[in-house]
C-alpha cells in the first residue's frame, strides 16, 4: 500500500533529521490525509525534533534555530524550547 511505504519513508526522513524535506512531504505522501487525522500531529512531531535536538546539542546557536524549516510555525516561542534543555547564543 502506497500509504505505508509513504509512512516509512516519513520515519526515516525524521530518523536521518531531515527535517524540511519531512515537513514538505508529510501534507503531499499519499498518507497525508491519515496524518491530518491524528490529533496534534504536528505538534508532537515538533516535541520530537525539540528531543532529539536536545539530546545531540547542549548549547545551540540562534542562527541553527534560524535555519530549521518552520519552526517559527510549529514553537510560538523561543522559550518553549529554551525552557527544557538549551542555552543558546
Amino acid at each position: 500500500d502506497d500509504r505505508v511505504q509513504s509512512l516509512c519513508d516519513l520515519a526515516d526522513l525524521l530518523e536521518r533529521c531531515e527535517f524540511k524535506r519531512f515537513w514538505g512531504a508529510v501534507t503531499t505522501c499519499p498518507a497525508a490525509a491519515v496524518l491530518q487525522a491524528i490529533p496534534d500531529f504536528n505538534e508532537k512531531v515538533s516535541e520530537f525534533i525539540v528531543g532529539l535536538l536536545c539530546i545531540s546539542h547542549q548549547n545551540i546557536e540562534k542562527a541553527t534555530l534560524a535555519q530549521l524549516p518552520d519552526f517559527g510555525v510549529f514553537f510560538g516561542s523561543l522559550r518553549l524550547l529554551l525552557r527544557g534543555c538549551w542555552q543558546y547564543g
